[in-house]
């Protein structure tokens, strides 16, 4: 059984986990080595890296960012792809990292303040303090507002609460997205801090059905992984739990053809989330040979 996983989240994103509670499962999973890459943060890698060291696990430190790109067809026809780009090996001290953290900071901050302002005009009001409390790391996002709405019985499950549009999927409060970042600045802003760039997911790009791709979907995703190639892109994720030996397949060539590196990744929000992406519910078996470089990765030591 594989021992690497490279996408794991905490709450100090969207994850269920505190740093500590993750690093453990990893361990009882007989996981060695786990990358913690948070959404648009790195404030659980240092408490994840010290709970790892005592269980000899190497915690990479890690994020991943919510890019997007205006990538030119063969025509050069224009068109923007949302995507997240996975970043391995950080410095967490870069000076660049740390004033982009700070960046995104304060605009989640602003979208907080229209989210709550938002459902206070649809006659929804939520203590701030509620909020904080449903957001033990400190990361207040939709998650955050939608566990507060469940302890108030508005819901019975997150699920219900997404689709429901008296809650989160009100138009109003789907139109208040997150600032991404151009999967160019990402991909730099990794670099200056001495990591590797990584695109998450490939088959979710534009935020695509897990199950079903739109017409012409893989050659504009060939197109994005060269373009982003081109950028600097390291790699893509081509072992992913809802890829099939198809499509893993598919993006093992992609990689190839590409000259990029290959990651592997369960995108595990903790036990509580989707099952369907969990430590250990890969489809197809990694090839150890493709994920020789992550021995070459530095283990966190903050």
């Amino acid at each position: 059984m594989i021992d690497i996983d490279l996408h794991l989240h905490t709450y100090y994103s969207d994850g269920t986990e505190s740093p500590t509670e993750l690093v453990r499962r990893a361990a009882a999973e007989g996981l060695r080595t786990i990358a913690v890459t948070d959404h648009d943060g790195i404030d659980g890698v240092p408490e994840a890296a010290a709970a790892a060291r005592p269980l000899g696990i190497c915690v990479i430190p890690g994020l991943e960012f919510s890019a997007e790109w205006m990538y030119r067809d063969d025509s050069d026809r224009p068109e923007m792809h949302t995507m997240h780009i996975l970043g391995y090996g950080i410095d967490l001290a870069s000076g660049t990292l740390q004033e982009k953290m700070k960046e995104i900071r304060q605009k989640r901050a602003i979208r907080n303040e229209k989210l709550y302002r938002a459902f206070k005009g649809k006659g929804i009001e939520i203590d701030r303090k509620e909020l904080e409390s449903a957001s033990p790391g400190g990361f207040v996002g939709k998650r955050s507002f939608a566990t507060a709405f469940l302890k108030k019985g508005l819901a019975d499950n997150l699920e219900e609460v997404f689709s429901s549009e008296a809650l989160m999927d009100d138009p109003v409060i789907r139109s208040i997205h997150k600032e991404k970042t151009s999967a160019e600045e990402a991909i730099r802003i990794i670099h200056q801090a001495r990591g590797k760039a990584f695109l998450a997911h490939p088959f979710q790009l534009g935020y695509s059905s897990l199950s079903r791709e739109p017409e012409g979907f893989r050659s504009r995703l060939a197109l994005v992984v060269r373009q982003l190639g081109i950028l600097g892109l390291d790699g893509i994720e081509c072992y992913y739990p809802t890829h099939d030996r198809e499509r893993t397949a598919y993006l093992l060539t992609l990689a190839d053809r590409e000259e990029l590196l290959v990651s592997i990744g369960s995108d595990d929000h903790g036990p509580c989330a989707r099952k369907i992406k969990r430590i250990h519910s890969f489809r197809v078996e990694a090839d150890l040979l493709r994920l020789a470089w992550v021995k070459d990765m530095t283990c966190s030591d903050a």
